[in-house]
């Protein structure tokens, strides 16, 4: 009987002065564990989109290369694509690195949080 006094009076001080330190804490980390989840779900699943660009990326420069298989008759112009399929592979790497990047670091948070 004394626990349910306790526990009634835990209670009963949590109701008048609002959530006690250790309740609020509780709150924010499951909100924050489950936030971070969600986002790196979605970020690793957004790596597969990020991944085939820099394979597209790739494939484009190559053709760039071999002038999409036609004899080339404007040097400038080759010289321009080649520069353009090259800057696109740089892009979408770079862009392939920050969203890795950007997992580790959601992860590192979520483990961080969850001790």
């Amino acid at each position: 009987m004394s626990k349910q006094v306790g526990l009634f009076l835990e209670m009963c001080v949590a109701i008048i002065t609002g959530d006690d330190a250790k309740a609020k804490a509780v709150k924010i980390q499951k909100k924050a564990l489950a936030i971070l989840r969600a986002q790196i779900a979605v970020k690793t699943a957004h790596t597969l989109t990020e991944e085939e660009d820099v394979e597209n990326a790739t494939e484009a420069l190559a053709k760039a290369r071999m002038n999409n298989g036609s004899p080339i008759t404007d040097n400038k112009s080759y010289v321009q694509q080649l520069m353009r399929a090259n800057e696109q592979l740089t892009f979408v790497t770079n862009s392939l690195d920050a969203h890795i990047k950007s997992i580790e670091f959601l992860q590192g948070e979520y483990n961080l949080i969850a001790k």
